[in-house]
């Protein structure tokens, strides 16, 4: 786990030698920061141990905690802590946004949108990509190396798009093929 901030603004982290540590706030009293720390610390052991059940909790309501029912599911378990009931929900379906079990379905999907094919993307692969600015696809190619993570684009040397970019609207891979299939 990297860097965790709670909710009181206190930042929470794992030093390199397994020490836990805190940022220096500076409360009024020492008996204010201690309590500020606690809840912090307290905070933290919680989603480590929400990180390791492979669950996520809702940061505006705690008390709602959600997971996917199976891996790749479009559908989600949300348990609210305090009263016990849970309810299953889609991604697909309708799902307001508030307080509630549906709310905390709906802070889910948002915080963790649907993946699409070519956030996948291997390296030298050419997709055909269209982004909300454009009528046609361009063809891209998926970088080699750290340095070239991103969809390259072909038509205009060295203008680069970010493989998760919420500009493309539609991708499609032309090479290579995908496999074709033999009955």
């Amino acid at each position: 786990m990297s860097e965790f901030r709670a909710s009181n603004g206190i930042r929470v982290w794992i030093d390199e030698r397994g020490n836990i540590r805190t940022t220096l706030n500076r409360f009024p009293s020492l008996r204010e920061d201690f309590a500020a720390r606690t809840q912090a610390l307290r905070e933290f052991f919680q989603h480590e141990r929400d990180e390791q059940l492979g669950r996520w909790r809702w940061p505006e309501h705690p008390e709602y905690v959600v997971w996917p029912v199976a891996p790749g599911s479009p559908a989600v378990l949300v348990l609210n802590e305090g009263a016990g009931p849970t309810i299953t929900c889609r991604r697909d379906e309708w799902l307001p946004s508030g307080q509630g079990h549906l709310g905390a379905a709906r802070a889910y999907f948002d915080a963790h949108p649907e993946p699409k094919p070519w956030h996948n993307a291997k390296p030298g692969e050419v997709w055909v990509v269209t982004t909300d600015k454009m009528i046609h696809g361009c063809a891209v190619v998926r970088g080699r190396g750290e340095k070239y993570n991103n969809l390259v684009m072909f038509k205009s040397e060295g203008i680069h798009i970010g493989v998760h970019d919420p500009r493309i609207v539609t991708a499609s891979r032309i090479w290579p093929d995908a496999p074709i299939k033999e009955d």
